[in-house]
């Protein structure tokens, strides 16, 4: 199934509050996506927002692949922000993204969409393993 427990903004998680009709709308009416969403096959999605405080992910990525950004090691932005305090749904050393704002398998074009879009909504496939080859940061 799918689950959901908040919304990302400003390296915080603000509660996910849908109103009756689940539209996409909380309470107070702003539209929020939710922060982590468990997909059928295991990947999950997060919604991270750039703030003018933190708009980097923070993340070593390893895109020799072409398909896919392995996490090869975190540092301070909005992933490590993503993680503080949870307990399921971290993203690790080892994990793949394998999606940004719908654009799966091209790393330029994720990357691209990492850099100039604020809102990201990002698929993550649990994996361990690392590797050190060919690392950036984003």
């Amino acid at each position: 199934g799918e689950r959901s427990d908040g919304v990302l903004v400003g390296g915080r998680v603000e509660p996910h509050k849908m109103n009756d009709c689940c539209d996409g709308r909380a309470d107070d009416g702003e539209v929020r996506v939710p922060a982590s969403v468990r997909t059928a096959d295991g990947e999950f999605r997060i919604l991270l927002r750039k703030t003018a405080k933190q708009s980097t992910l923070g993340v070593d990525i390893d895109m020799s692949s072409g398909t896919k950004m392995l996490v090869t090691g975190l540092v301070p932005g909005m992933i490590n922000d993503w993680n503080k305090g949870r307990k399921n749904d971290q993203v690790c050393i080892g994990d793949e993204i394998v999606e940004v704002n719908g654009i799966r398998g091209d790393c330029n074009r994720m990357t691209d969409r990492v850099v100039d879009d604020k809102e990201l909504q990002i698929t993550i496939r649990p994996r361990r393993g690392v590797t050190d080859a060919n690392q950036h940061r984003v």
